[in-house]
């Protein structure tokens, strides 16, 4: 049997925000720093959520994993998420930058 793994890339779905339009979003948030200094959402599957991270050199790296499940990652942030629900299927914080 052979097992075939495709990853789209989908960092153009990354909309870079300001703050001002991160703190009037009224979407459900995938995770934030207390001291973030970027701030961006995206749309899966006509569902909006919005996040933001610490850095401002490198930007999220996200990867549609299979159908429904995405995984998100910055700075010390991972999720994957399902994307036809909205929910997590695992959140992790890591102690140093995830990337």
């Amino acid at each position: 049997m052979v097992v075939v793994v495709i990853w789209h890339r989908m960092r153009n779905m990354v909309q870079k925000l300001s703050k001002e339009q991160y703190d009037d979003m009224d979407v459900a948030i995938l995770f934030s720093e207390e001291y973030s200094r970027s701030y961006g959402s995206i749309t899966i599957d006509s569902k909006t959520f919005k996040f933001s991270w610490q850095s401002t050199l490198i930007e999220p790296q996200i990867e549609h994993l299979k159908p429904g499940v995405v995984g998100i990652g910055i700075d010390q942030h991972f999720c994957l998420l399902d994307s036809s629900s909205g929910k997590y299927l695992t959140l992790l914080l890591f102690p140093t930058s995830f990337i």
